[in-house]
């Protein structure tokens, strides 16, 4: 573990996959706060973000929205994990981080907290 840029990685991240939520017709939202650093694996939070967005793309309708927050929170919610998200749990957990999904509306929610 070691001192990561999670802004910068996140944004990168999401750039990845901008050309596919074009292809599909989702628009893609994000409000990433600059500068937040954790002490992580890199790769393993990249593949966390990957597994996230890619799920996001997978499971929204064309036209549908996808929004991406990354800020600061001391708040802690509930567990809930879906079966697909078992390496995302597992990479959050070794992180010492918590994982929830919610779905209100049918707008779902992924919200990691570090």
């Amino acid at each position: 573990m070691k001192e990561e840029n999670l802004s910068k990685l996140t944004e990168n991240e999401i750039l990845t996959y901008e050309s596919l939520f074009y292809e599909k017709k989702i628009k893609l939202k994000y409000n990433i706060k600059k500068n937040i650093k954790y002490a992580c694996n890199g790769d393993l939070i990249r593949q966390l973000l990957g597994i996230l967005i890619d799920n996001s793309i997978k499971h929204t309708n064309e036209n549908g929205n996808v929004t991406v927050n990354l800020y600061k929170s001391r708040n802690r919610n509930e567990n809930r994990y879906g079966l697909g998200l078992a390496i995302a749990k597992d990479i959050v957990e070794k992180h010492n981080a918590k994982i929830s999904a919610s779905s209100k509306k049918g707008i779902t929610t992924f919200k990691v907290t570090f």
